[in-house]
């Protein structure tokens, strides 16, 4: 009972927010059109966002059920290779 309050409350909370936001956005002379499209583009890139971070978990989960198993290899030339073309920092001093 009081974890269904809690979220019915936050839902309350988070409505009550967007629509401050909304008014104050308009008052401001912002179109509501606009002010609603602007938490669409929000809402779907906080929705990518989660997606990958739950990508990345699953990804590092992974690797480190292979370096356990003891079946992880680092492909030293692709290693090497990678460090040379993008890795350009990796020798710059921190003096600089």
């Amino acid at each position: 009972m009081k974890g269904n309050m809690g979220a019915h409350l936050h839902v309350i909370h988070t409505k009550y927010v967007a629509r401050s936001r909304k008014y104050a956005a308009v008052e401001e002379g912002i179109s509501s059109s606009d002010v609603d499209a602007t938490a669409d583009t929000r809402l779907a890139m906080k929705r990518k966002v989660r997606a990958m971070q739950e990508s990345r978990v699953a990804h590092v989960e992974a690797l480190r059920a292979r370096v356990r198993a003891g079946t992880y290899q680092v492909d030293s030339t692709l290693l090497a290779q990678r460090i040379l073309e993008g890795g350009s920092h990796f020798m710059e001093s921190s003096d600089s």
